[in-house]
C-alpha cells in the first residue's frame, strides 16, 4: 500500500497508462488469469501472450480493457 507502488520482476511489460498500469508476463498467476482478481492494476498474461503483445504492439496503439 506504498503511495510509491510496488516492485515486481515481470518480463516483457508495456506501459499503458501514465500513472503505472502495465501489460506484463505474470507466470505466478496463469492459473488464476481471467477467473480472479489477481493483479493490482496491471493486466497479467501468460508469458507467451506476454511476449506476443511485447512483440506486437506499438507506441501510440489503442488498447481497450473490457471487464
Amino acid at each position: 500500500n506504498s503511495p510509491e507502488g510496488y516492485l515486481i520482476k515481470g518480463e516483457y511489460a508495456v506501459r499503458v497508462t501514465w500513472s503505472g498500469v502495465y501489460v506484463h508476463s505474470a507466470p505466478w498467476s496463469v492459473n488464476s488469469q481471467g477467473y480472479a482478481n489477481v493483479s493490482h492494476g496491471c493486466i497479467n498474461l501468460s508469458p507467451d501472450n506476454a511476449a506476443w503483445y511485447f512483440d506486437t504492439v506499438h507506441i501510440g496503439d489503442p488498447i481497450e480493457v473490457v471487464a
